[in-house]
């Protein structure tokens, strides 16, 4: 049974509203294969990237640059902030290692602390061994037995880490210099900063 009424799903735009239009610029990378494409849209904020290495796209309204038109706001931002706010804030890929890394560890803590004895100790670092490290954690969690399971706790999550994609660092460190360069170019001379 649906939770939702068949309706919902059927949405009804009242009325399309044209607004001004974007501003779009497109290039391709020298030395390396590839090519990106930036829409700016500065009545709505919103900026657009498609490419070979990834498709990004986030609103920054006026109220929230200030006083700065989106091309300056672009072009005077950090990277970082601004691949950030692309990527939804949040690292995305599971790191097994990292993770491994953590759970042992901890077991290693409570083996220092001495709140876990030595055998259980054996029987939980055997355990973490056969886990599956390298898919996602859902995976990491269901290759767990159940005494791991029972070990791990109820906040297991927490020692999960994660890490930023491939996709973040091309936007960060490749595609938004290059474009911020080419947007530059554009801005009126007093308004170009480094």
């Amino acid at each position: 049974m649906s939770i939702n009424p068949p309706e919902f799903y059927k949405l009804k735009a009242e009325k399309f509203v044209r607004r001004t239009d974007a501003e779009v610029y497109s290039t391709r990378f020298d030395k390396q294969y590839g090519w990106a494409i930036i829409i700016l849209h500065e009545e709505t904020g919103v900026v657009a990237i498609t490419s070979d290495y990834g498709d990004w796209t986030y609103s920054w309204p006026s109220p929230g640059r200030g006083n700065c038109t989106l091309k300056e706001f672009v072009c005077h931002g950090s990277y970082d902030y601004m691949a950030c706010k692309f990527e939804g804030g949040k690292p995305e890929e599971f790191d097994g290692a990292a993770t491994r890394a953590a759970f042992t560890k901890r077991l290693f803590q409570q083996r220092r602390d001495r709140s876990i004895q030595k055998e259980e100790a054996r029987d939980v670092y055997d355990s973490l061994e056969a886990c599956e490290w390298g898919g996602n954690v859902e995976g990491l969690y269901l290759s767990a037995d159940e005494d791991l399971r029972k070990w791990m706790g109820s906040e297991w999550y927490e020692f999960n880490v994660f890490t930023r994609g491939h996709k973040f660092y091309w936007l960060r460190d490749g595609i938004l210099p290059a474009i911020v360069d080419e947007i530059r170019k554009t801005l009126p001379t007093a308004e170009v900063r480094s």
